[in-house]
């Protein structure tokens, strides 16, 4: 009985010139991409769902498809502008809301979800009346309410 030869079955010679990846020099003139600042005012806006209210009073449920349709262009808008240019540039139409200036339904539910512990929600103008409330967190809003009747925080102008 013969040994057969247990030596490699290719033929190809490994080069000794080559270099792990991990090894290669990383070029310095690219930039990493994000879009995640410190500062959360320099940067877009982004909506979470999670907090929708679905029940009387101030709930989406209550929208129409073709309220739907207006409030998804209008938040379309939005993201389209930075915070500063929302909250500070248009401070006239949005504006962020101290919790104890809402009115008592709207604290007595804050309190009911937990969230009486906040200290302002943000509310964005879609119309004269119409306002969509959320919690601001970093540049995500969480939407709450939506408000057609601009219940929630009154306003003593005329025509709002």
């Amino acid at each position: 009985m013969t040994k057969k030869n247990k030596g490699p079955k290719s033929l190809i010679k490994v080069s000794s010139e080559k270099q792990p990846t991990s090894l290669q020099a990383v070029s310095r003139s690219k930039i990493p991409r994000t879009n995640y600042a410190d500062d959360a005012m320099k940067m877009k806006p982004s909506w979470r769902i999670s907090f929708v209210r679905t029940v009387e009073p101030w709930g989406w449920h209550s929208l129409t498809g073709d309220e739907l349709q207006e409030v998804h262009t209008k938040l379309c808008e939005y993201e389209s502008k930075t915070w500063s240019e929302i909250l500070v540039q248009e401070q006239y139409r949005n504006h962020q809301v101290e919790c104890y200036k809402l009115c008592k339904e709207a604290q007595d539910q804050l309190s009911e979800l937990e969230l009486d512990d906040l200290e302002q929600l943000v509310s964005l103008r879609l119309s004269a009346r119409q306002r969509v409330w959320g919690i601001l967190d970093h540049h995500i809003l969480h939407l709450l309410w939506w408000d057609p009747e601009h219940l929630i925080c009154p306003s003593l102008k005329k025509h709002t």
